[in-house]
């Protein structure tokens, strides 16, 4: 059986825990792992699992991320009617505001499934790191019987401790509760220890989708604990929060989907499957970052059959000169290291150093570092220029004196554009 299926990606978020990285672009449009955004693993997927119908949601500081789509992705689809990816902003909805939470941008936008009429609606966020081939998840929902199927990866419940939303299934996986960042989260059965973590990442049955859009829409906005008390009345227009609690209590059939078991192919035998990064905070991105510097990535990124693909501004290959030393690095289109050493680092594009000493940093592209110059443990926005003898994220106090952000574990962040005195 051939489905009709469309896919919305909700791509709209601020992530205002990656502080400076986010202040001019959405969160989906962050640089990662030297040459993509983060919007590219969520549509790579969609795309190799041959999903052909994608309306990708923005809002928060849209430009990066729409001059980025336009420029990559759109010309990959082209404008025919079974097969597009098209973009709509906040202020094109319904209702010509912004999206008030996850459900409500899908409710804004609720005409465009009327008129395509698919059996199923995918709804994923665009802001983590995984491969997935999502065929494998729909097939699994239709297998099911379901109204919605949940994307849930397994974890240790103390990572999931107030942490991560989690789902409360049955000994079939079906879904009978939602915890919401909970100190003591609902283990799987037969699995002590660990729990079911929400990805995020949905597949509706339409009519059950429409069906709870518009009940929920009826409602009245409200906060949490308006929630809380009364859910008949209030919602706060959020998937999590509202809708599937809402589509549980009310009976309808709400499964998960073990994406440990999704494979994509030839990503075996290394560690790609039930890989899955949050990349939310500012050492969690740094870290995914670091883990593919690895002589064995955690995340394979040189699968044929299942490549991340990407706009690529800089066609020119990356080269290291004059002596110029690169050990466990990522280097994007564009780079030249002249001299100097770059040591489990990510550079992205058109980054040039000369005679610098680079070690477990990030630069997001378009740096200038001169000689002399030293970087360690800091992730460096587009376009900073670290001149001659000046050091990032080895003299903390000069670090803060700059007006620096320095996360938890010690991650420097310097903005993009910034300029050393």
């Amino acid at each position: 059986m051939v489905l009709n299926e469309m896919a919305f990606v909700l791509a709209g978020g601020k992530g205002s825990r990656l502080k400076s990285l986010t202040k001019s672009r959405a969160k989906p449009a962050v640089v990662f792992g030297g040459m993509y955004r983060l919007v590219d693993f969520v549509l790579s997927n969609l795309s190799h699992s041959r999903l052909n119908k994608i309306t990708v949601l923005t809002q928060y500081e849209p430009d990066s991320l729409s001059e980025h789509l336009r420029l990559g992705w759109e010309p990959k689809y082209g404008a025919s009617t079974d097969r597009y990816l098209k973009q709509r902003a906040a202020a094109q909805g319904a209702n010509g505001g912004w999206y008030a939470g996850t459900a409500d941008a899908i409710t804004q936008n609720i005409r465009r499934i009327v008129r395509e009429e698919p059996d199923l609606v995918n709804v994923f966020g665009a802001d983590h790191v995984y491969l997935m081939d999502i065929s494998q998840m729909n097939r699994h929902h239709c297998d099911a019987g379901a109204a919605l199927t949940i994307a849930a990866l397994p974890v240790p419940v103390e990572l999931a401790a107030n942490e991560l939303g989690v789902l409360v299934v049955d000994k079939d996986g079906r879904v009978v509760g939602f915890e919401e960042k909970v100190p003591n989260p609902t283990e799987i059965p037969g699995k002590p220890g660990m729990v079911f973590a929400s990805m995020g990442n949905y597949a509706f049955r339409t009519d059950a989708l429409l069906e709870e859009l518009i009940i929920d829409a009826e409602k009245e906005r409200g906060t949490k604990e308006d929630v809380a008390r009364d859910r008949r009345r209030y919602t706060t227009n959020d998937f999590g929060y509202d809708i599937i609690p809402s589509l549980i209590e009310r009976g309808l059939p709400v499964y998960a989907y073990d994406f440990s078991t999704n494979e994509v192919p030839e990503g075996q035998p290394q560690t790609q499957q039930g890989y899955w990064r949050d990349v939310g905070t500012i050492d969690q991105f740094f870290a995914a970052n670091m883990e593919l510097t690895d002589v064995t990535p955690p995340l394979n990124l040189y699968i044929p059959r299942w490549q991340v693909r990407t706009y690529v501004p800089e066609s020119q290959p990356a080269k290291v000169v004059r002596g110029g030393e690169s050990d466990n690095s990522l280097l994007a289109p564009g780079v030249i290291i002249s001299k100097g050493l770059v040591r489990h680092s990510v550079l992205g594009y058109g980054v040039r150093s000369d005679d610098a000493f680079i070690e477990e940093a990030v630069l997001q592209g378009y740096n200038v570092l001169e000689p002399g110059a030293v970087v360690r443990r800091a992730i460096i926005d587009k376009g900073v220029r670290v001149p001659s003898g000046v050091t990032v994220g080895v003299d903390r106090e000069a670090d803060r004196a700059r007006g620096f952000h320095i996360s938890a574990g010690g991650i420097v962040v310097v903005p993009k554009g910034y300029t050393f005195e």
